[in-house]
């Protein structure tokens, strides 16, 4: 009776083990999650493509913005947490894009990330410019939902890139800062 308890318990592990994983065949599952393919060494320690889970669409934030070009105005959504994530590891974690439209499509984006020991000098700065996919955007109070990817770089090297895959769901709010 041991040896069957002892059987059925090592296969539950397995299963949640296997449920719980933020990659489904290969393609990102969850709510606000972010992959890396390659290797980011913060600190001491390196991490092989890793995958982070950025919790609670409600701790982040974007909003609508006129963006001024030469010719012409657009409107922007910027993207960015409401403050620090924490991760495992004392790992913290930032973020900011500039999406380049304000409707559900594909558009250009760039931004930052930057993942850091307890918000320590220790850590990566990472920066891009990649794709964004909106696919849902509700008014001020809902959320603005999507996915991006692309390549990003160590501290603006435009060598060995890190490719980025995300999703995401925030919280849409007011422009802080109306022009």
């Amino acid at each position: 009776m041991k040896k069957l308890f002892l059987i059925f318990l090592s296969l539950t592990t397995i299963f949640v083990s296997f449920t719980a994983c933020e990659k489904e065949d290969g393609k990102l599952t969850g709510v606000n999650v972010v992959s890396f393919t390659g290797d980011l060494v913060i600190g001491n320690k390196t991490y092989t493509n890793p995958t982070f889970d950025l919790g609670d669409p409600n701790e982040h934030i974007a909003y609508t913005r006129p963006q001024y070009n030469k010719n012409s105005v657009v409107n922007i959504i910027k993207m960015e947490p409401w403050d620090i994530i924490n991760l495992p590891d004392d790992l913290v974690f930032n973020y900011n894009f500039d999406i380049e439209t304000d409707k559900v499509g594909v558009a250009e984006s760039d931004g930052y990330i930057e993942i850091s020991i307890d918000d320590s000098e220790e850590g990566v700065w990472l920066s891009g410019s990649f794709t964004t996919t909106i696919t849902k955007i509700e008014d001020i109070g809902g959320y603005i939902e999507g996915t991006y990817t692309g390549s990003f770089f160590l501290s603006n090297k435009k060598e060995n890139p890190i490719i980025v895959d995300g999703i995401f769901k925030v919280k849409r709010i007011a422009n802080p800062a109306p022009f």
